[in-house]
């Protein structure tokens, strides 16, 4: 806690002052009172001088007018103790200055207490004035510097530093004093000094230039906002960047070289997306206040594929190095992932805002559903909402919300910090997959009717659980079997229950009835939890009914059980057709051969290709804790033979290889490998190992995904394909090697020396070497990974580079004694790359992972010593 005193105090101040400091704390309360709410930001930011290695130091005044609504002799605001305040002025309607008594910042609300000498009159409107200095962040949050690399492999490379903003999820405090909650919405105006060999982009438009003769740099002014909470401010310091728009000027990058093709996608995915977003939402860029969507490309060898997003303006890192000819349609996936992302933000985030830290799972599950969705429909070939199902409810969804820390979507995350961080990714992901069971709760027709009604009525206001279940419960009884009352009351028990259940159906073939129980799930089958949930029930028979995902029933959580009649005796049942609802499923064991024996026939694609994947991954997760035999789990698997669609092996590739790691040192790990290797092959003779130019995107991503596991089982195909992938890639210099090219890192872990030599004047040939040098530290020899990361920071890496560097040697293959060795001798080096804070965050994050992995008492030693 900082506190500064700006007059002379008397003993009942002080004590005032101390009490209201303990009493905030004490409470944990992190909301700001409505008895004043801020007009206008004025916010003036003098950023000349951070194009120098050790300058991140900044000095700016933040001016805002303030309306009191109560009689107050205290202003409660927040700001980061980073901010150095230097001076608080207060000015009155009449410009009289109002002084302040006492300032204190608060470290664990990020409060700024200023109490004054007079009151604030109810009604009355004031000047609150701040000058301070504060830090460029070197994290990515706030106000951050970072750089690029320019040069190419013959030339010494050099850093470009730039500045860009990050003021979601309460970020705006790192920078200026603010109300930095979403729902206190003002107008702001921003100046921005910097040097003239820099411009300065925002997601407002220019009003113009200003400079003094003496002054060599500039300022850059921009038009005042329309009315945006803080999280909305941004704006992108830049140097050698080149400008293209698109004919209608709606998509506008910003990029080092406007022939990178990331360029070209980029203008081609914002167009596409934007259309098809307008024409669902009813709702123009215009009519949401942006005059267009920019993209700044930052060219990056290792921090690629990541986004920051910002109201209409992104900053996003994108390898440099790609030609056309190189460019994958993965990586036209990730570009439109990305960049729709950002697009269903503007509207789910910024046009309309959470009025809570507590509601932000409606912007990040709308969008973390509408990314999935809307390219769906623009790309229907990818398959982007089968892959919702696989990769984001069944793979992270349902992996982060099984554990016993678990926590309900509408949670309030009172704190910025390295967990609220992964706290809002964990709601993201869940918050979709339940945004997604609500749209089969309704149909997508009316579900798409509710939310054009909610972005209508919501529009420029701070949005709750309840505004947003208030439109998506309108549905006709007849569909959705319950009134809207009711519906209001289950989505709103979703939104409040950690977890999600397991039902479990047991049929009674005597009277073809179905008894459906359902319990929390929990990877810890000991764990104690009473959660109850309001499960959606739906259950097909033959091919047809999976079309059809209407709630046939409802066990409501008053009641353990629920019985369902006519469920045909003589035929397999299976529950949540196409996994609609948010929950796993169970069976008694003559069900579960009913299943076994028709995916073993030609007539296995009865069975809706989504509820094949479900079937896997639930069979392998319950058989993993102990709720099914793993013999039920391997038959069911065993039908992989003959499957050619994709979205049933990516479950299955995660199932087979935890069992393979719990196996492969055991006297039945040769069988299971001939048994694996059986499901798998009639896929690898079809699709091999070499990619073809007209793959589509399933192929290519069944072919890596494919590879990596035959390479992990210890298949012979594997071994023999290594050294000749390894030999062609040595002789063609347009091959870009992949991270995850397990093929690459085979080949390698068995190259000679002479082979190694070749290996490294590769890396130098090319252009910082970024995807080779994590290819190599993936791999297990002990040389070459050594030999990786010594070169590694022989590199001038940014930190963002260097963290992810350092997670890959501590949680991948590389030898633990490698790991460790490297850390201490290159200690000095880390420690100079990041801040103070930083440094102890990603140092708790490493050391996890090497602890996971120490196994002698020496290298338990290296590491507490250091």
């Amino acid at each position: 806690m900082t506190t500064r005193w700006v007059s002379s105090p008397t003993i009942l101040k002080i004590l005032y002052m101390t009490q209201l400091v303990l009493s905030v704390s004490a409470k944990n309360n992190y909301d700001i009172s409505t008895n004043l709410e801020p007009i206008s930001y004025d916010l003036q930011f003098m950023l000349d001088k951070f194009s120098t290695e050790d300058e991140k130091n900044f000095n700016a005044i933040a001016s805002i007018v303030i309306k009191a609504h109560e009689t107050i002799d205290t202003i409660i605001l927040h700001a980061s103790s980073n901010l150095l305040i230097d001076e608080v002025t207060l000015e009155n309607e009449t410009k009289t200055v109002v002084w302040p008594l006492i300032f204190i910042n608060d470290d664990e609300t990020d409060f700024l207490i200023i109490q004054f000498e007079d009151n604030l009159k109810a009604g009355e409107k004031y000047r609150l004035t701040f000058y301070y200095k504060a830090q460029l962040n070197d994290n990515f949050e706030g106000i951050f510097r970072s750089f690029y690399l320019t040069g190419t492999a013959e030339e010494e490379t050099k850093k470009i530093w730039f500045v860009g903003t990050n003021f979601k999820h309460n970020r705006a405090r790192l920078a200026f004093p603010c109300f930095d909650e979403p729902s206190f919405k003002a107008f702001f105006k921003i100046s921005i000094k910097h040097s003239n060999d820099y411009f300065v982009t925002s997601n407002n438009q220019r009003e113009g230039y200003n400079y003094e003769e003496w002054d060599p740099n500039l300022w850059s002014i921009f038009n005042k906002t329309s009315k945006i909470s803080t999280e909305a401010v941004a704006f992108a310091v830049l140097k050698n960047f080149i400008l293209t728009e698109n004919e209608c000027n709606q998509s506008v990058v910003w990029s080092t070289n406007k022939e990178n093709p990331y360029v070209k996608y980029s203008h081609y995915f914002n167009n596409k997306i934007i259309k098809i977003f307008e024409k669902y939402t009813n709702m123009t860029l215009k009519d949401i206040r942006l005059k267009n969507i920019q993209n700044i490309i930052i060219p990056s060898y290792i921090k690629k594929n990541e986004i920051i997003e910002n109201f209409g303006l992104s900053i996003m890192w994108k390898n440099s190095d790609h030609d056309e000819s190189n460019v994958r349609v993965r990586n036209k996936v990730e570009m439109a992932m990305i960049i729709t992302h950002a697009i269903c933000k503007n509207w789910f985030g910024y046009y309309i805002s959470p009025k809570w830290l507590n509601s932000t799972w409606i912007t990040d599950g709308l969008t973390n559903y509408y990314q999935y969705y809307i390219i769906d429909k623009a790309e229907t070939k990818w398959r982007l909402m089968d892959l919702f199902v696989v990769e984001n409810i069944q793979k992270i969804a349902f992996v982060k919300d099984s554990l016993n820390s678990s926590i309900p979507i509408n949670y309030n995350i009172p704190k910025l910090g390295k967990d609220s961080t992964k706290l809002f990714e964990i709601i993201a992901n869940k918050a979709g997959a339940i945004i997604r069971m609500i749209s089969h709760i309704t149909g997508d027709n009316k579900f798409k009717k509710n939310i054009k009604n909610y972005i209508k009525k919501m529009s420029f206001r701070a949005s709750t659980s309840n505004d947003l279940f208030e439109e998506l419960s309108v549905c006709p009884k007849s569909k959705c079997r319950l009134n809207r009352v009711m519906l209001i009351e289950v989505f709103h028990n979703w939104a409040n229950t950690p977890g999600f259940p397991l039902i479990t159906v047991t049929r009674d073939y005597k009277n073809n009835k179905a008894l459906i129980y359902q319990e929390p799930y929990r990877i810890d089958v000991n764990t104690n939890r009473k959660n109850k949930y309001w499960v959606p029930i739906n259950y097909a028979q033959r091919k047809d009914d999976f079309i059809n995902t209407t709630v046939t029933h409802w066990l409501s959580p008053d009641y353990i059980s629920l019985t369902i009649s006519d469920v045909d005796k003589n035929k397999w049942a299976i529950f949540n057709k196409q996994q609609f609802g948010y929950y796993r499923v169970n069976y008694d064991n003559q069900n579960w051969q009913m299943i076994i024996k028709v995916l073993k026939s030609n007539q296995y694609q009865d069975i809706h290709v989504l509820n094949r994947a479900q079937l896997i991954d639930d069979a392998f997760n319950l058989a993993a804790t102990s709720r099914l035999n793993y013999s039920i789990a391997l038959d069911v698997a065993s039908y992989l033979h003959q499957e050619k669609d994709l979205i049933p092996w990516i479950p299955a590739f995660t199932g087979l290889l935890e069992i393979h790691k719990i196996l492969v040192n055991t006297k039945y790990h040769e069988n299971y490998k001939n048994f694996t290797f059986n499901l798998i092959k009639n896929m690898m003779d079809s699709i091999g190992y070499d990619s073809l130019p007209n793959d589509d995107y399933l192929t290519e991503k069944f072919q890596s995904l494919m590879i990596s596991f035959a390479c992990q089982m210890g298949f012979n195909d594997c071994h023999e394909e290594a050294p000749i992938r390894l030999e062609r890639w040595l002789n063609n210099s347009t091959i870009y090697p992949r991270p995850e090219d397990q093929l690459l890192c085979v080949g390698i872990s068995y190259a000679d020396e002479d082979t190694r030599q070749r290996i490294f004047n590769k890396s130098k040939e090319m252009m910082h070497g970024q995807n080779l040098v994590n290819t190599l530290l993936r791999c297990r020899n002990k040389n070459i990974s050594s030999n990786s990361l010594n070169k590694l920071f022989q590199r001038p890496l940014a930190q963002s580079s260097l963290q992810q560097i350092l997670l890959i040697v501590s949680d991948e293959y590389v030898d633990i004694n490698i790991v460790i060795d490297n850390l201490i001798h290159k200690f000095e080096k880390i420690k100079c790359t990041f801040l103070t804070t930083s440094l102890k965050l990603i140092l708790d994050d490493i050391f996890k992972n090497i602890v996971k992995k120490m196994s002698t008492q020496e290298q338990i030693l290296k590491v507490c010593l250091k």
